[in-house]
């Protein structure tokens, strides 16, 4: 997303999508006003909430099943909270965190890595994304990099602009 082509500004965003779109997105989006969104360069005492959420919503198909994988992105993540550089989007209902997602900044560009929600409530993934995009427009980068995935995925609702990657994989070969 080129947030410095939007100004920075949330609402030039908003005006990305079409007035149909816009509008159920934000009647979607007030139904959590009274929620607490919490911004914070740490996070990591909610890695455990974290990675459940991820459980929780892709069963037995979650990376976070591998210890390995659970443990790299802790490491990952450590690594950035001690430099004060883990940009974490908490939101609380009541107190109890309902949703996270973790990010960085490095050379003008807003990296948002992983994040997870509680599935039992609607739309809260869709907040929790709107959240940390607004987060990301306080921040002045140019860009907010939402890292790989597939064409015609959920990030082309969000209208976000698409670059190719390339993905090598090593073949193990027998001589």
């Amino acid at each position: 997303l080129d947030a410095k082509k939007l100004d920075h500004n949330i609402e030039n965003y908003l005006k990305t999508f079409n007035k149909k779109h816009r509008k159920n997105f934000l009647n979607d989006m007030k139904k959590f006003e009274t929620f607490e969104v919490v911004v914070t360069k740490e996070g990591m005492e909610f890695f455990d909430i974290f990675t459940k959420f991820n459980v929780d919503r892709f069963g037995k198909d979650s990376d976070f099943l591998e210890e390995i994988f659970t443990g790299k992105v802790r490491n990952l993540f450590s690594y950035f909270s001690k430099k004060k550089e883990l940009i974490t989007v908490i939101i609380k209902d009541q107190d109890k965190v309902i949703a996270l997602e973790y990010g960085t900044q490095y050379n003008d560009v807003f990296y948002v890595i992983n994040g997870g929600h509680d599935i039992s409530i609607k739309n809260l993934g869709k907040f929790l994304m709107f959240s940390q995009i607004r987060e990301a427009m306080k921040t002045k980068t140019s860009t907010i990099d939402f890292l790989s995935g597939s064409p015609g995925c959920w990030k082309d609702l969000w209208n976000f602009e698409v670059e190719p990657y390339v993905d090598f994989r090593l073949k193990k070969v027998l001589i």
